[in-house]
């Protein structure tokens, strides 16, 4: 066995400090290197969030810009023979492309026949997709729309619907949903336009979105020397009449449903008092 010197000794202390402080240099340099990658992970982070919330913004930018238009008489070239379908005509007047994803059909007005409604062979409502389309939506087999692809500024252009026709006689509420959430509607048939002050005796009386249509000259009956209308209705007295009330529903979004309680009370300028008035319960 070998004796160790003290030159050894001083020796062999003096290396295990340099061993000691190369490795506290090694630890020093690691603690800065994770502190880096710390703060370029927290750069990255940041940045990634910057740039997700560009692309939302400029997605909501896009959405907003979308101003698709249906237009008069919101469906048209109805085809009720196979293959059945009909157009829809849009004006999009916004400042970017929009692309239909779907297209919802509600009837809800049934008197012309029962499609697109709960009791309807669609269960609900008409759900149009486009491609391979949605299957039996109305009862008649595959429903699908083509040229749902509506270039910014671009007028009257048609989105064919097929597998279905709303001319049916009844009232139809049909929503076009684009790719970006948006929703645009128009109901069929298409409002009437308001008329308003015109000399030939007509005139519209609006009570929110409901429009009541006058006509004071559609009623003309010979009463004595008078053989023309005057400024209100000439009705024969103590005689049956039955009057039609036009009526239009100018809004887009919304039905308007009259109750049972509506009515029209009809008096005459030159008298008054019990017996003179004559009230009309709306059916």
């Amino acid at each position: 066995m070998g004796v160790l010197t003290m030159g050894d000794y001083r020796r062999f202390v003096h290396a295990k400090k340099g061993m000691s402080t190369i490795f506290g240099g090694l630890f020093f340099i690691i603690l800065i290197l994770m502190g880096f990658n710390l703060m370029l992970w927290g750069f990255i982070q940041y940045d990634n969030y910057n740039t997700s919330t560009f692309k939302m913004s400029q997605n909501d930018q896009l959405a907003t810009s979308e101003n698709l238009v249906p237009t008069n008489p919101g469906a048209q070239n109805f085809s009720n023979t196979s293959p059945i379908g009909f157009n829809i005509p849009v004006n999009n007047l916004g400042g970017t492309t929009v692309s239909i994803a779907r297209i919802y059909i509600t009837n809800i007005s049934p008197t012309g026949g029962t499609q697109c409604t709960s009791s309807g062979a669609s269960a609900g409502p008409c759900i149009v997709d486009s491609g391979a389309g949605t299957q039996n939506c109305a009862g008649n087999g595959n429903c699908y729309f083509t040229n749902g692809n509506i270039g910014a500024g671009e007028i009257n252009h048609l989105i064919h619907v097929n597998a279905i026709a709303i001319n049916d006689g009844s009232g139809y509420k049909v929503i076009l949903s684009s790719t970006r959430g948006r929703l645009f509607s128009f109901f069929y048939p298409w409002p009437v336009s308001l008329i308003n002050n015109n000399p030939n005796g007509q005139f519209v009386t609006n009570i929110g979105p409901l429009s009541i249509y006058f006509d004071f000259k559609s009623f003309n009956f010979t009463q004595g020397s008078q053989t023309q209308s005057q400024s209100a209705f000439c009705m024969p007295s103590s005689t049956t009449a039955v009057i039609w009330v036009r009526l239009a529903n100018t809004a887009t979004d919304s039905v308007v449903t009259l109750q049972g309680s509506t009515m029209m009370q009809m008096q005459p300028y030159s008298a008054n008092g019990f017996g003179q008035f004559v009230r009309t319960w709306i059916v």
